[in-house]
C-alpha cells in the first residue's frame, strides 16, 4: 500500500495466493527507506485481509512460520529460529488462554 500498487488490501495478490494454499511471507522491503519499525502492522493486515474469517490462529501461525521456513537462513539456523519461534508461540497461546476454564496444557503442542 505504501507503493500504491493497491488501494485496498482485499485486492492485494496475497489474498489469492493464500486462498490457493501457496506460501505467503511477510517481510520488510528496506525498512530504513520507508521509516518503518517492525512488521506487526503488516502481519495484522495480512491476517485480516488475506485469510477467511474461519481460518483463525492457524492462518496467523502459518504466515508467521513461513518467514522462517522460506528464509535464506541455513538449515541449522532455521531449526534454531523455529525452536525459538515455537517457544514464543506457545507462550503467546498460553497467555491468551489464561482465565478460561478449559485450558489443557496439551494445547501448546496442538495444531494451533
Amino acid at each position: 500500500m505504501v507503493l500504491s500498487f493497491v488501494n485496498d488490501l482485499s485486492n492485494h495478490p496475497g489474498v489469492t495466493l493464500f486462498s490457493r494454499n501457496l506460501p505467503v511471507v511477510i517481510c520488510s522491503d528496506d525498512p530504513g527507506s520507508w521509516r518503518t519499525s517492525g512488521l506487526s502492522y503488516d502481519y495484522y493486515a495480512a491476517f485480516l485481509y488475506f485469510t477467511r474469517a474461519d481460518d483463525g490462529l492457524r492462518a496467523l501461525k502459518e504466515i508467521s512460520r513461513n518467514g522462517i521456513k522460506y528464509s535464506a537462513m541455513k538449515e541449522n539456523e532455521k531449526r534454531t529460529a523455529m525452536e525459538v519461534w515455537q517457544q514464543n508461540w506457545d507462550q503467546f497461546i498460553k497467555s491468551n488462554l489464561q482465565g478460561y476454564e478449559s485450558t489443557p496444557e496439551s494445547i501448546q503442542h496442538t495444531e494451533l
